[in-house]
């Protein structure tokens, strides 16, 4: 079984069996460089990861990567269900030096509200977090592409837009949503994400 396939089940099971809540700073995370590889399973790794049920893999280059497609050995199975079982074995990441996050959760809004928003306010930055490829293909008129890696490496790149409105989307939801959690953890007080569903 792949990582990936084990991460899905675990943040299942210890949602709905464990009533286990989510972390809200997902910042932690941010370290995976393929973390948004498979979109439908950030979620998932984001979670067991920040919860320190599972560990990413260290690279030559000082790079960590959580290595989705790779399989699950016995010994690692094991110690997976003993941190999902026995929270005290777990480890949790937090947030870089340790320091408590404000937990602002970021504002979803719908595509119908950013299309209003877009219409009555001037001072408002529309951002595509997606790939440059996606972007080229299909985009919202008007809208910069800062892929969402881009903003996670320099959460300061919109430094002279900090008094605007920042809206934020993808075609899922959670590219947007992360990225707008690491503005909103930079200081950026004005800032929301919506879905964009391609034609």
């Amino acid at each position: 079984m792949t990582r990936k396939t084990v991460v899905r089940l675990l943040h299942d099971f210890l949602r709905t069996e464990l009533q286990e809540p989510d972390e809200i700073d997902a910042s932690p995370a941010y370290v995976l460089q393929d973390l948004f590889d498979c979109r439908v399973c950030a979620g998932h790794i984001i979670q067991v990861y920040v919860k320190g049920i599972m560990d990413g893999s260290a690279l030559p280059d000082g790079s960590v990567i959580f290595a989705g497609e790779k399989e699950v050995s016995k010994e690692e199975l094991s110690d997976i269900m003993t941190k999902v079982c026995f929270p005290e074995f777990r480890t949790p990441r937090r947030s870089k030096e340790g320091k408590e996050t404000s937990h602002c959760e970021p504002v979803e809004i719908s595509a119908e509200q950013a299309k209003q928003l877009l219409q009555e306010e001037k001072n408002i930055l529309t951002v595509d977090v997606r790939t440059m490829r996606e972007y080229e293909q299909n985009r919202l008129a008007g809208a910069v592409n800062v892929p969402l890696l881009n903003i996670i490496k320099n959460p300061y790149v919109f430094s002279e837009n900090r008094n605007k409105t920042i809206l934020l989307y993808c075609s899922e939801g959670v590219q947007s949503r992360a990225a707008a959690q690491c503005l909103l953890e930079a200081g950026y007080p004005k800032v929301a994400y919506f879905v964009y569903k391609m034609n």
